[in-house]
């Protein structure tokens, strides 16, 4: 219950990033993306879930589990794995990567200083 609840933090956690994102891209090109950075994400997304759906039969079939029937030792050990450690490899992996995330407060607020004295200027000024 507790992995499901903090599963279901991350989803507004992940869409209110996105915004940083575009103000980022915006910032180092000069150029307003925002379109681009959602739509890629909802097909990285798109493209993760039929992975982990390859993933997930793949893993099945290699733990030899038999639809209907009665499942051997390894098939259960196989299923207990894929709900408890690889998930949790995987989290681990997410954490450490989300280590390497440059856009803290600090930055998303200096950013936004910085494109709201861009937006000031006079229309055809090449970005700062």
């Amino acid at each position: 219950m507790l992995g499901v609840f903090t599963a279901f933090m991350m989803s507004p956690l992940l869409w209110s990033m996105l915004g940083d994102v575009a103000d980022f891209a915006e910032w180092r090109s000069g150029r307003r993306c925002t379109g681009l950075v959602f739509s890629a994400t909802s097909f990285a997304m798109k493209f993760g879930l039929g992975l982990g759906g390859v993933l997930a039969g793949w893993l099945l079939t290699r733990f030899g589990y038999v639809a209907g029937a009665a499942q051997s030792v390894t098939a259960v050990r196989g299923i207990a794995l894929m709900l408890t450690l690889i998930p949790a490899a995987g989290y681990l992996v997410l954490a450490l990567y989300m280590g390497l995330y440059p856009l803290d407060e600090r930055a998303c607020a200096s950013i936004q200083a910085a494109l709201a004295a861009r937006r000031d200027l006079p229309a055809g000024t090449p970005p700062r």
